[in-house]
């Protein structure tokens, strides 16, 4: 495979790690900051570090001409409906729980890929991806069954949200990508959601504290880093890898990447958060990479790329 051809496939597994790590990141935060607080702050402190590359020539927008409208409409999709769904989904179940939730994005893109992008798939590639998501559903099952974690309704229904709206992102960032490069699209996203998340954050915060408090909790050192990491890492660098990988690649095969951030999420658990690994992590995992890897390698017969 050609460097120009490979650079998709190293940018999502890139993107897919960051997310997967993600996870974890946001559940230590929410021990220690209301949900929209800490949206809040990490959107704001992501526009202001692209502000900042912006100026200093490292990123190139140019929106002159452009319609920006198109650019709101994707914002709403990511990150505001998707993460008020993740946010909420990970305060209310586990974050392995919820990154395995996540994996089934892809099953939603090629719907909706199928119906707005004309992006056609093969009897192998469904089955890749029925193996793919059949790993998810193990793991889901077997998590419920043998963790002792409660599985709360309100969270899973999150969690779904987030899926939903996961989907249409990939569908809309496709789409756009043939008008705006990736920083161009992942630049009105940052900006939009330090502004939304601001105003829920403000709203959320002042409902029991002062105002004058606002920026205290980035005192605490588990608020800052993860501050740092999911503004830097998976607001900037992984948002910038996803839209240059959607604008590659057809959304459905992009999408497959959100189940290495399943098989991830739950590494980080099980490392970082003293997690029981058990043998259905295992075939899970199997099963889901076997499915991205099938999907990719029988897709160049067949996807019916988006005409330019």
């Amino acid at each position: 495979m050609s460097r120009d051809k490979a650079a998709p496939y190293i940018s999502g597994i890139t993107y897919a790690t960051i997310f997967g790590f993600s996870f974890m990141v946001t559940k230590n935060a929410l021990d220690h900051i209301q949900p929209f607080h800490f949206l809040g702050l990490r959107f704001l402190l992501a526009a202001l570090l692209m502000t900042l590359l912006i100026v200093l020539k490292i990123v190139k927008v140019n929106y002159k001409g452009k319609n920006i409208k198109p650019l709101l409409l994707l914002s709403l999709l990511q990150p505001i409906s998707y993460f008020i769904g993740e946010i909420y989904g990970v305060k209310h179940i586990s974050s392995s729980q919820a990154g395995m939730m996540i994996a089934l994005i892809p099953i939603v893109v090629v719907v909706f890929s199928i119906l707005f992008l004309k992006e056609y798939i093969n009897i192998k590639q469904a089955i890749c991806i029925v193996l793919s998501v059949a790993g998810v559903l193990l793991m889901g099952i077997m998590q419920t069954d043998t963790s002792g974690v409660e599985s709360n309704a309100i969270g899973f229904f999150f969690i779904l949200f987030a899926v939903i709206a996961g989907a249409g992102f990939s569908v809309t960032s496709r789409k756009l990508s043939l008008n705006y490069n990736p920083f161009e699209l992942t630049y009105v996203m940052m900006l939009v959601g330090a502004v939304i998340f601001n105003v829920l954050g403000v709203i959320q915060f002042t409902s029991v504290n002062n105002l004058s408090e606002y920026f205290n909790p980035i005192r605490d050192l588990n608020v800052t880093k993860a501050l740092l990491y999911l503004s830097l890492l998976s607001s900037i660098v992984a948002f910038g890898l996803m839209n240059f990988t959607l604008s590659k690649i057809p959304a459905a095969r992009a999408s497959l990447f959100a189940n290495l951030t399943t098989v991830i999420s739950v590494v980080a658990g099980v490392v970082f958060r003293d997690e029981p690994f058990f043998w259905y992590h295992f075939l899970s995992g199997i099963m889901i990479l076997t499915g991205v890897i099938g999907v990719n390698r029988f897709a160049h017969k067949t996807i019916v790329e988006v005409q330019k």
